[in-house]
């Protein structure tokens, strides 16, 4: 029977270390310096310092080779870049361009030196379009071949194929791009007012290829304006408002209450709608700054506009953070959550607390190597401009690359693209090009996945997990919108097709509102779309890239799970004791996980082994060969050590 000692005892049963060699009468004369003596640690399984070391050094060669056993992860390219001529596929961007903004060969070859080098010299050798050298920098063509020490690999978490250059497919999100050009000043309020918006929901409602990719339909195929267009289809984000309450709300930092107000981009101003400052961008080589309304009047977001400069202006973990804020004020995170709701004498802090929950969240961080790695290593997709100045130089038929006819034929579109860059353009010139939220259009990296979308996609993910199914179904307090000019936030009240959805109020009663989890959903949502709306991603960029963040995340929570002394499972459990601790909650496809530890998950019902890869893969476990739940976990466990004295 296990018994507890004294420190003293614990002391003498385990003396401290020292070097090999040391004589009795030296180690009397030793001071207490980190590296010369081991303390007694683990007071719960009673290890001593050498026997703690060995656990933690087995725990982590297993939880290496369980990443180890998910195998090679296959990145299957579209072909473009063989396929397609004079590399018009691909991201080429701040390198040289000839007047109709093609590349040359021999310059794109000394890009693919450096990606396929992961060379930083060689990588700086890679010729500029500007002029005299200098310009635009790549960012970071290298980042994604780097190491991880946690969590999977940079090159281990799969992402679909992105479409290719000449689909229907990409046509079809290139036109909802436009769309949200077009639209960028509308509020959000006005969608189903507004007779722009309904014919863009009409237009894209028509296009057959306009599907998947978490894209909100109606069983008949169309697209309702105010809860479905420019939105997606996870849990939540098509009920209430477009905007999050948590972009809304104030939050609150080292006791500053902050409200959640813009320094937002000027109205009616986009850029790059002329062929020459287009073809400046692409070169690397734009001095066009771009503008901000006056600081001392900043607005609440109520427009795509608005959308695009929060997705512009961030710092990837910003939306994230002030979401986690707002959720600890709201006492819906804490050191009240997973075991620690159910225990009477403690709460949680460097575990299931504030220290763990935004560790977890910032280690999502990482994530974004899986994204630089499929960008820039293998896919390398030109971004939603440069498809632009491929549909311009065919329209006008100066260069003729064989698009969709879906888009090369769309009038209801076109025109209306050609008409505000006329207006845009002090000397009336005629384009067909994407007009761009911001003067220097994409930034100097690959379309494909989305960097925002991986981050969000993990924070939060992260986020959902701490705060549990069941906490996720609570109403979100007082409910608001911007108004129309974004000077002040209004009670919100659902009108026309707009609804709520199931919640549970404070007092735990059912009724309706917005939920915790949706709104956490429509942060990364708003964000990803965002991007859009700034016209530097389509919405496969955002939507597979929040889900390559979610797998990212996921993962790194089961290899942290088997660590944590809540989550441990020990014989002989009462029924009142508090159970392991797991972490439950709904996934952006809506499937329910539950994490175990590093090799178990249940999802959608079905009991997993081995590392999570995604929600459409399960290595099942044979429920039937276990009598209780509890030893198909210990069967599972990487390592299961205790010691007693």
């Amino acid at each position: 029977m296990k018994s507890f000692v004294g420190l003293t005892a614990l002391l003498a049963a385990f003396p401290p270390c020292f070097a090999a060699g040391d004589h009795d009468e030296v180690r009397a004369t030793l001071p207490l310096l980190s590296g010369s003596v081991c303390r007694v640690r683990d007071s719960l399984d009673f290890l001593d310092p050498v026997q703690r070391a060995t656990v933690t050094l087995e725990k982590r060669l297993a939880i290496a080779k369980n990443e180890f056993g998910v195998g090679p992860t296959c990145h299957i390219t579209n072909g473009d870049e063989e396929d397609v001529p004079l590399f018009a596929g691909q991201y080429h961007k701040s390198l040289p361009h000839d007047k109709f903004g093609q590349v040359d060969a021999a310059d794109y070859q000394k890009l693919l030196d450096c990606v396929f080098t992961s060379d930083i010299n060689v990588c700086d050798k890679v010729p500029s379009g500007a002029a005299g050298g200098g310009g635009a920098k790549l960012v970071n063509p290298i980042g994604g071949t780097a190491h991880q020490t946690t969590g999977a690999d940079s090159d281990s978490v799969f992402i679909t194929t992105p479409d290719a250059l000449l689909s229907e497919r990409l046509a079809a999100q290139q036109t909802e791009v436009y769309w949200m050009a077009l639209t960028r000043d509308v509020p959000f309020n006005q969608f189903g007012n507004d007779g722009l918006v309904q014919i863009a929901a009409e237009n894209l409602a028509a296009l057959p290829e306009f599907k998947g990719l978490s894209i909100p339909r109606n069983a008949d195929g169309t697209i309702d304006p105010v809860t479905q267009l420019f939105r997606t289809e996870w849990p939540g984000v098509t009920a209430g408002p477009v905007v999050s309450q948590l972009m809304l709300a104030d939050f609150v930092i080292d006791s500053i209450i902050v409200p959640p107000t813009a320094v937002t981009l000027v109205p009616r101003m986009d850029y790059m709608t002329a062929f020459q400052p287009w073809l400046d961008v692409q070169n690397g080589d734009s001095d066009v700054v771009t503008e901000f309304i006056d600081p001392a009047e900043p607005l609440f977001i109520r427009n795509g506009r608005d959308l695009a400069n929060l997705s512009f202006n961030d710092q990837l973990y910003t939306e994230a953070f002030r979401a986690a804020l707002i959720l600890f004020s709201e006492s819906v995170l804490g050191g009240s959550i997973g075991p620690y709701a159910e225990s009477l004498r403690q709460q949680g802090f460097t575990t299931f607390g504030e220290s763990h929950i935004l560790a977890a969240m910032a280690s999502s961080s990482s994530s974004t190597r899986h994204a630089w790695y499929t960008k820039w290593q293998v896919h390398r997709v030109l971004r939603p401009q440069a498809y632009g100045g491929l549909l311009h130089n065919t329209l006008m038929k100066d260069v003729i690359t064989p698009l969709p006819q879906s888009i090369l034929g769309n009038t209801d579109l076109l025109s209306r693209v050609a008409a505000n860059n006329i207006r845009m353009n002090p000397d009336g010139e005629k384009t067909f090009l994407l007009p761009m939220a911001t003067a220097q259009g994409s930034p100097n990296h690959p379309a494909y996945p989305s960097g925002h979308a991986i981050n969000l996609g993990g924070y939060i993910t992260t986020l959902k997990a701490f705060v549990g199914f069941e906490a996720g179904q609570k109403c979100f307090p007082n409910l608001v919108e911007s108004d129309d000019g974004g000077l002040a936030r209004v009670p919100y009240v659902p009108t026309g097709t707009e609804f709520l959805e199931d919640c549970v109020d404070k007092d735990g009663n059912k009724t309706t509102g917005l939920t915790i989890e949706g709104e956490l959903n429509k942060v990364a949502s708003n964000v990803i779309i965002g991007r859009s709306h700034l016209g530097v991603h389509w919405r496969m960029d955002g939507v597979s890239g929040a889900l390559m963040g979610e797998t990212s995340a996921v993962r790194r929570l089961q290899q942290e799970l088997s660590g944590l002394p809540e989550a441990r499972v020990v014989d002989g459990a009462r029924s009142d004791d508090i159970p392991p601790a797991t972490y439950k909650f709904r996934l952006y496809s809506g499937k329910m996980l539950e994490i175990f530890g590093v090799t178990l998950y249940r999802l959608d019902g079905q009991l997993c082994k081995g590392a999570y890869t995604g929600d459409d893969f399960c290595n099942v476990v044979n429920e039937d060969k276990f009598e209780t739940f509890e030893d198909i976990v210990k069967h599972s466990a990487t390592v299961s050590v205790h010691t007693e004295l």
